[in-house]
């Protein structure tokens, strides 16, 4: 006989599946995508830098902690009381606590912000269904985007070439020189 193994369910960050696992499961594959899932919450209490934090459950940035991330997803929510430099997608609430200072865009279903925190740069898109997997949106980066700088000249091809139509710069010396051989 065999017993039954409570279940959660829970949201893939990469197709935006749901999908049935066991309650102690820390890792899984969607179902949907057959891509690696992290199910458990991610807890940080130090400081690190990731190209990217993704989980199923929540992430939490405890107060003395310093994350520098390109992207951080969590399905469940992300909780920040120390220091975010990066872009949020989440699926759940996102707290930012008191002491905590945010650099970065976010996208989530709700937004709360205790006073005191330190919020500054990107954009904050407060919207009830965030939409994991969809390449418009975790693709499209959550920050301003920056003018484009006007194009330079073109490369040098020759240098020879380039040589040739630099302007002569002549010195006093140079002067000189011309005018004993003139005079």
């Amino acid at each position: 006989m065999s017993k039954h193994m409570p279940q959660r369910q829970v949201r893939c960050y990469h197709c935006g599946h749901a999908l049935q696992v066991g309650e102690r499961a820390l890792t899984t594959m969607c179902t949907h995508c057959y891509r690696g899932l992290r199910v458990d919450d991610v807890v940080i209490r130090g400081k690190e830098s990731f190209a990217a934090v993704q989980t199923c459950g929540m992430v939490i940035i405890h107060r003395k902690a310093r994350v520098l991330a390109n992207v951080v997803q969590a399905s469940m929510g992300v909780q920040v009381e120390g220091a975010l430099r990066g872009d949020v997608i989440s699926g759940g609430p996102v707290l930012i606590g008191a002491k905590a200072v945010w650099k970065g865009g976010c996208r989530a279903p709700s937004l709360h912000i205790q006073d005191g925190a330190s919020v500054g740069g990107g954009w904050f898109e407060i919207t009830p269904d965030v939409r994991f997997g969809d390449p418009a949106i975790v693709d499209k980066p959550l920050q301003t985007p920056k003018s484009m700088p006007e194009p330079g000249p073109e490369p040098v091809r020759d240098l020879r070439e380039y040589i040739r139509t630099l302007p002569i710069r002549q010195t006093a010396r140079d002067n000189e020189q011309l005018s004993t051989r003139t005079g």
